[in-house]
């Protein structure tokens, strides 16, 4: 049973109880008479209320379907005490729960909810808004649901793992049941799912510490309710930045005291922070130096052009000449970019190109252009023009046609594609912040886009899998050597982070999926992706 059925069922149940007792009439009159109304809050409980009329504040409340008060009213009276009432209902029996990232964000996001409820919002310069993530963190100064769900989880595990060995709830546990497992994508196991807490907290010898009751408690059960998962780093993280619609901006967050129970300030001085928000080009530059590259082709008067490598290694000594190159590789038409480091390495590699009379007659030199970032506009009904697209991203952000251009297009599901779209990064930011245009009177999904090839067949990157050169096919779970819809292994390991711990000497985390969008290979290729791109 999922949090939302258990709430809804303690609802139920507790409206039924309240409606057949015939004492609950006067419970109501009293409890109302003991609320008063204030300026500062519609509704507001006498100081230094005890915990037994809170909580019967909250039952009432929650209970009784005709009430005067509503029960976002009930949040205000209470403050942060209706959190110490309101989860353990919906985290009840957590310490079973497999914790996917479906469940961790269906309850961050009723958290947010209710504690925007209870701090309510903001104002800033004489407009109101409502509270950040971080912002609503900083106030509440307790542990996430999510931490609070891994700190029970990791005490049940202590609690297993003491018992019997003969026990069922252990034997059940800790040993694989026997059997073939279905086909398909193997499922997250609780055990799987708890020793990846066990990792984070870098709790080494599990068995040995568990059974001791104190220091299982002090090192684990304890540390997960201040220990952040790497996806609450995303969502807790007080430094992040606030997403807004114009790039580079300063904003000024003013705190100002809350009138209702429990609340606490902003800071101990209560004073405002400032937060500086980053340009779209200092998030996406690249923390290496920036290449300088430059491309060469064969001149089109040639019937018989040779390849420009084999040119350069005949009338070029690179060591004799001193010409420092980053790198090379190979482009389309018969053509050969060449990356420096500096721009004094290009042009000294430049001088020298053209001080030969055989390569410059024979060897056309061409500056790259720029290439800006991409986005890619979800679900687009087939026969929609370029032309309708483009007017529709024009008027989202009052700018011309011009400026997108539509790259190329992915093929969808039941008659609809997904549109590429290349534009200036200013106007690729303002349309990921929007995350959705509106055509043909439907609202379309936009999100950023990266050009980079997956193998299928090796899971390799770089190519597709009709261009591969290997001969066996390998798993995208388990990164075996058979067809991943033949999978049977209960442990994920990503090929591409074990192939680099071997070749690379690095230390990757391997227990995740190949196809992981958070794989650390792939993130090098996102990166090496967006360093490609022009920010400016």
């Amino acid at each position: 049973m999922d949090s939302r059925s258990v709430l809804n069922s303690y609802t139920n149940a507790g409206r039924s109880v309240w409606m057949q007792e015939e004492s609950t009439l006067k419970a109501n009159k009293d409890l109302k008479d003991g609320l008063t109304r204030t300026d500062e809050r519609p509704l507001a409980v006498e100081e230094g209320a005890p915990e037994d009329v809170m909580q019967d504040v909250v039952i009432y409340v929650l209970t009784t379907p005709a009430v005067a008060f509503s029960k976002v009213e009930l949040l205000e009276v209470v403050g942060t005490k209706a959190m110490t009432l309101i989860f353990p209902v919906c985290i009840f029996a957590s310490e079973t729960w497999t914790l996917n990232l479906d469940v961790q964000r269906a309850l961050e996001t009723f958290e947010g909810k209710v504690l925007r409820t209870i701090f309510g919002p903001v104002q800033e310069q004489g407009c109101w808004r409502t509270r950040c993530n971080f912002e609503l963190y900083r106030l509440y100064k307790e542990p996430q649901v999510a931490q609070i769900i891994r700190s029970n989880r990791l005490r049940w595990l202590g609690h297993v793992w003491r018992t019997p060995e003969n026990n069922p709830t252990r034997l059940h546990t800790f040993k694989n049941p026997g059997g073939a497992r279905a086909r398909g994508r193997p499922s997250t196991r609780w055990l799987d799912d708890t020793e990846n807490d066990i990792k984070i907290l870098k709790i080494k010898n599990r068995q040995r510490v568990s059974l001791d009751r104190l220091s299982w408690k002090k090192r684990a059960v304890e540390a997960a309710k201040t220990c952040n998962s790497p996806q609450l780093d995303q969502v807790q993280d007080s430094a992040r930045p606030q997403k807004t619609n114009t790039i580079g901006e300063r904003f000024m967050v003013k705190e100002e005291s809350v009138a209702s129970v429990g609340t606490r300030p902003w800071t101990p001085e209560g004073g405002t922070q400032q937060i500086q928000i980053p340009s779209y080009a200092q998030v996406t530059a690249n923390k290496a130096k920036k290449l300088h590259t430059i491309l060469l082709y064969p001149k089109e008067d040639q019937e018989k052009p040779q390849p420009i490598r084999n040119l350069l290694q005949s009338e070029l000594n690179q060591r004799k000449e001193g010409i420092k190159i980053a790198a090379t590789r190979p482009i389309r038409k018969n053509g050969l970019a060449i990356d420096c480091t500096s721009q004094k390495d290009l042009q000294n590699f430049l001088d020298k190109l053209n001080a030969k009379e055989s390569l410059a007659k024979t060897i056309d030199i061409k500056q790259p252009s720029k290439r800006y970032p991409r986005c890619v506009i979800y679900d687009i009904r087939e026969g929609t023009s370029d032309e309708e697209v483009l007017q529709a991203l024009a008027m989202e952000t009052d700018t011309d046609t011009d400026k997108f251009k539509v790259s190329f297009k992915l093929r969808g599901k039941e008659g609809r594609n997904h549109f590429v779209i290349s534009a200036p990064p200013q106007l690729i930011q303002e349309l990921i912040t929007l995350r959705k245009i509106s055509l043909n009177w439907q609202k379309h999904n936009i999100r950023e886009h990266f050009d980079i090839k997956r193998c299928f067949k090796c899971q390799d990157f770089g190519h597709i899998q009709t261009n591969c050169k290997r001969k066996n096919v390998y798993c995208v779970y388990c990164g075996n050597s058979h067809p991943s819809s033949t999978c049977r292994n209960n442990r994920a390991q990503c090929l591409n982070c074990s192939e680099a711990n071997r070749n690379r000497r690095v230390k990757y985390d391997i227990n995740h999926f190949a196809s992981d969008n958070k794989c650390p290979v792939y993130q090098q290729m996102v990166q090496r992706y967006k360093d490609s791109l022009t920010y400016e």
